[in-house]
């Protein structure tokens, strides 16, 4: 019954596919590619039975009397014996390539195809594009995409409204809302070619060179951190810079790509053309100890190859690492040959540690006059020793708890005389300390120390500073209080729990390996009366030789034969040289107290690091943060503001090496020697040529390459209407989606290369074409017949890209500082952010926490963004933003319940929103109504509806009585600005602003 239903529906699809010839490469070759390549395609270990189904002469080949494929005559082929067989030891695919079988409408499409005569074409995207566009490009593209839709008997959409186009416009090319002003000034002009100056306007301006630039970021795997495990700082941002330069100044694209793979190699290559090869430097490196660098070099050469053949020809070249490409005719040989091209760099497969691994160009960045790099820099630093001093800002609630404890435990003691401890020691006449040593000179390298100190009543406060020569324990009534290992770090210690009324004994362990021991201390005592009382390291301490088989505690308790110290050296001066500064950061608990009864505003820059120390005292992360990750960045960034430039990790051509074919893939497993070349399948480099990495830059822009307009083409209709003609961006081969419309894409790629590879043209015309003005709604019928919009029978609605929906709302609040490039900034994100992923504790790398930026750099474009490959952005990352970790030219889209949490709770977007409240109140007139149809029109362009208009006006009502019965909140929301009343106003306005900023509307473009 199964067999007679199959063979019924064959019969039906044989009828239908005979009204027309069957092509190969458009219906035949994806079958096969997913269905049958896999066996029997190009690579050497899927040839089963020697057959190969995408070469005529294996495929047509007599084999036992039988051919694969008969041409004309498909009652005789085994190809469709086998895939239409019931039994699984001979039906295709078999069962353990886990393959579906054939559908009836493939079946009948191979059986016609074979029944017309089997004829191969080459693949599409390997056949140099053709055709040249005799009309203005906008007409061209308008021709061909309506060609298509009458085709499949439908209509284009009408023209959008002006709002609605200004809008798209400036979302697409600038990245950013139009102003209300642009808005008026656009739907005043009646000229004729109000839309077209529009256009040239938006295409010229800076934020569209920012917008080019951030799509770009992501296909050259930009990031501000090396990746793998230790994922510490390096400095590519010059290289970030050079590419916003190259779209502002509209830098021809074949030029864009040769300078990016090869300009260290041109005549006379300038700092500039160096910089723009960090493009392939882009990739991870470690320096991680235990690492083998050869494997790492070719790892890092594989990531280039991955990049230049996604980036330019659209091909999973990757997949011939290990093995020839099961899909696409590239060997494992033209792999190892393309790999040639990058393998003579000097680049080692090591990394550096905290910054650029070498070969590295000191620039100054192309956007000089708008970074303002060492004003960047020097706010960096001053914003990170702010936060040594302000620890609290960055963990504001167990800050909070812990003060709770401090005062309650304060409040509990008895109340005394407040007195605490000096930061700095100061001696009175005649008191300085002394070093001490049993001897001169000699070899007495461990001894006991110690002297008593009688108390007539347990001191306010007691601080021990003590250093020694080389290493000491310090023991307060027999209990270790401290030790000191090395003499120049010396330590400051609370010992007022410590001291008692009475007789109490200090005594001290000191060793100093092949040399005499020596020490040297200050005891600091505040009496409750107010005295202060010094004992220091003086004649009156006694010595003695450690008793055998007893610990030390015990043996400076013990009576008997001690001996008076020789005294050597004032405190500062002697054969050591002079000791630095004896401070001390630590306070007592009553001091404590009594400054963070303080406001912060009266607190002494002293006194709010004594703090900060104090409060990271309490944990090792806390430490780990106070004492190294902020003075690791410090230093890094002092070091690079005193160079003047940054630098750029760059390419470079210093080792010639042998070349061999690497077997599956292993650095260590060396085959047949290969010469540099391209995949053979294309055409090659001519005999002339050096087998350069320029000569391999100049092939991919040359009119015969068939791939790298069309590529770049694609790629920008998709950043205009969310998917390519090419929908699968990344993959032209043979398992990639075909062209929706092939005639358009190879029109616009011939055009493109033909027209000087002007990429700011290529965008005017696409964006003047009637196609790009279509509106975006979706009916019933255009949703059945085309659901995807690859007709374009209508614009598309695109939510916006990750970076681009924090830039809005910070535009829509007023918030954004527009300025190009410059170092990478950190505006707010959560804390502990990277926590999981960092290496406390282990070495000093940078990157290792994220401390949260100040002023303007809170509010910088989201592409300035600070990027860490093991933990990006997490708004970022939850709106689909890739980890850069690799090339990616196509990103995916998700809808998820964070993407709206994100949006109604992550303090960027609640600054938006308190700023657009602000700016509904300033600049929106005197009534609600008015307020609320300003800030929608920011947000969106348009005003509100009749019903839009009342649902947020009940809504800013509501959340008024809400916050008059709750003022505290309102206080919290709005962070205490202005009167009680005008809190509460904000307040609401707030959160009909971050309704506003919510809106679907909103992050969509349309």
């Amino acid at each position: 019954m199964k067999a007679l239903v199959l063979t019924s529906a064959i019969a039906l699809w044989a009828d239908w596919a005979s009204a027309a010839d069957v092509s190969f490469d458009s219906v035949i070759r994806p079958i096969l590619s997913e269905s049958c390549f896999q066996c029997h395609g190009p690579s050497k270990d899927g040839r089963r039975a020697g057959l190969r189904l995408d070469q005529t002469t294996s495929a047509f080949a007599i084999r036992d009397g039988k051919r694969a494929i008969a041409p004309g005559k498909p009652e005789l082929s085994e190809l469709i014996h086998r895939i239409t067989s019931t039994d699984p030891d001979v039906r295709m695919p078999p069962p353990e390539t886990k393959k579906p079988p054939l559908q009836p409408a493939q079946v009948a499409q191979l059986r016609e195809w074979i029944q017309q005569g089997a004829r191969y074409e080459d693949h599409w995207s390997f056949v140099p594009p053709r055709g040249n566009p005799d009309r203005a490009l906008r007409r061209f593209i308008d021709q061909r995409i309506r060609e298509h839709l009458q085709a499949k008997g439908l209509p284009p959409s009408p023209r959008a409204d002006q709002t609605t186009l200004i809008r798209r416009l400036s979302l697409d090319l600038r990245g950013l809302p139009p102003t209300i002003e642009e808005i008026e000034t656009f739907l005043a002009d009646a000229s004729k070619n109000a839309w077209e100056s529009l256009v040239d306007r938006f295409l010229a301006s800076p934020e569209c060179a920012e917008r080019l630039a951030l799509e770009w970021l992501d296909v050259a795997r930009y990031s501000d951190t090396n990746g793998y495990s230790i994922d510490d700082h390096r400095d590519m941002w010059g290289w970030r810079d050079w590419s916003i330069h190259a779209f502002l100044q509209n830098k021809p694209y074949d030029d864009f790509i040769v300078e990016q793979l090869a300009g260290d190699l041109l005549p006379d290559a300038t700092a500039q053309q160096k910089m723009a090869t960090g493009f392939l430097r882009n990739s991870m490196n470690t320096h991680e100890g235990g690492t083998i660098r050869e494997e790492y070099r070719v790892a890092y050469i594989a990531d280039k190859i991955d990049t230049v053949s996604t980036a330019f020809m659209g091909l999973t070249m990757k997949c011939a690492q290990c093995h020839d490409h099961k899909y696409d005719p590239i060997s494992q040989k033209d792999y190892y040959r393309f790999f040639a091209f990058f393998n003579n760099a000097s680049e080692n497969g090591g990394g550096a540690q905290n910054g650029n691994t070498a070969p590295v160009v000191r620039a100054v960045s192309p956007l000089e006059e708008h970074t303002a790099y060492g004003d960047s820099i020097r706010m960096r630093i001053d914003r990170l020793k702010y936060l040594q001093s302000h620890l609290s800002e960055l963990e504001p609630e167990r800050f909070a708890e812990w003060r709770a404890k401090i005062l309650a435990r304060a409040d509990a003691a008895p109340r005394a005389r407040e007195v605490h401890a000096t930061t700095k020691f100061s001696f009175p006449v005649g008191t300085q300390p002394r070093w001490i040593w049993p001897e001169k000179k000699g070899t007495i390298d461990h001894i006991l120390l110690r002297r008593s100190v009688e108390l007539d009543e347990a001191p306010l406060s007691a601080w021990l500073f003590f250093t020694c020569d080389d290493h000491a324990d310090v023991y307060f009534n027999g209990k270790n209080v401290g030790r000191v290992k090395l003499w120049m770090k010396p330590k400051t210690v609370d010992v007022t729990d410590k001291l008692t009324k009475g007789v109490n004994l200090i005594g001290v362990e000191a060793r100093n390996a092949g040399s005499v021991a020596g020490f040297l201390a200050v005891l600091q005592i505040h009496h409750r009366s107010g005295k202060v009382q010094y004992v220091l390291s003086d004649p009156e301490w006694k010595w003695r030789k450690p008793l055998a088989a007893t610990s030390a505690a015990d043996a400076l308790a013990k009576d008997g034969d001690w001996q008076s110290p020789l005294s050597l050296g004032t405190y500062g001066v002697g054969p050591w040289g002079k000791l630095e500064g004896i401070e001390s950061s630590e306070l007592s608990p009553s001091a404590l107290a009594e400054i963070l009864r303080k406001p912060v505003t009266q607190r002494s820059e002293v006194e709010a690091t004594q703090v900060s120390a104090a409060f990271a005292a309490q944990s090792t992360r806390l430490v780990q943060r106070f004492k190294k990750a902020l003075s690791i960045e410090v230093g890094e960034l002092e070091k690079r503001l005193k160079g003047g430039k940054t630098s750029v990790m760059v390419m470079d051509s210093a080792k010639p090496r042998k070349n061999r074919i690497l077997m599956r893939g292993q650095y260590d497993q060396p085959g047949e020697e290969v010469s540099a070349g391209v995949p053979s399948l294309f055409q090659q480099l001519p005999d002339d040529a050096p087998t350069d990495r320029l000569a391999l830059a100049r092939w991919l822009v040359d009119k015969s390459h068939p791939l790298t307009a069309r590529v770049t083409v694609n790629r920008y209709w998709q950043l205009l209407f969310g998917s390519g003609l090419v929908k699968t961006a990344e993959d032209f081969g043979a398992q990639g989606e075909r062209p929706s419309h092939p005639e358009l894409l190879d029109g616009m790629a011939v055009a493109f290369r033909e027209n000087g590879w002007n990429l700011r043209d290529l965008l005017r015309e696409i964006v003047l074409s009637k196609t790009y003005q279509q509106q975006s709604r979706l009916g019933a019928e255009l949703r059945r017949a085309d659901p995807y919009n690859r007709l374009l029978a209508r614009a598309p609605r695109q939510r916006l890209s990750a970076e681009l929906v924090r830039d809005n709302a910070l535009a829509i609040g007023g918030l954004l500082k527009k300025r190009l490039g410059g170092p990478s900034v950190y505006p707010p994100q959560p804390d502990g952010l990277w926590r999981q992923v960092s290496h406390f504790g282990y070495g000093a790398f940078t990157a290792q926490a994220y401390f949260p930026g100040a002023h303007e750099h809170l509010v910088r474009r989201s592409m300035y963004t600070f990027w860490k490959r093991t933990a990006p952005p997490p708004a970022m990352a939850i709106f689909d933003a890739p980890t850069r970790e690799t090339c990616v030219v196509r990103r995916l889209a998700t809808n998820t319940p964070l993407q709206a949490l994100v949006l109604m709770n992550d303090p960027q977007f609640l600054n938006a929103a308190r700023a657009l409240g602000e700016r509904m109140i300033r600049e929106g007139g005197s009534s609600a109504t008015e307020r609320i149809s300003h800030a929608f029109r920011l947000a969106t362009a348009r005003f509100p509806r009749a019903e839009e208009l009342r649902i947020l006006e009940a809504g800013l009502a509501r959340e008024k009585r809400r916050f008059r019965s709750d003022p505290t909140a309102a206080a919290a929301l709005v962070l205490h600005r202005g009167a009680a009343d005008e809190q509460v106003d904000l307040a609401a306005y707030t959160m009909t602003a971050s309704t506003i900023l919510n809106l679907d509307e909103t992050i969509t473009n349309q």
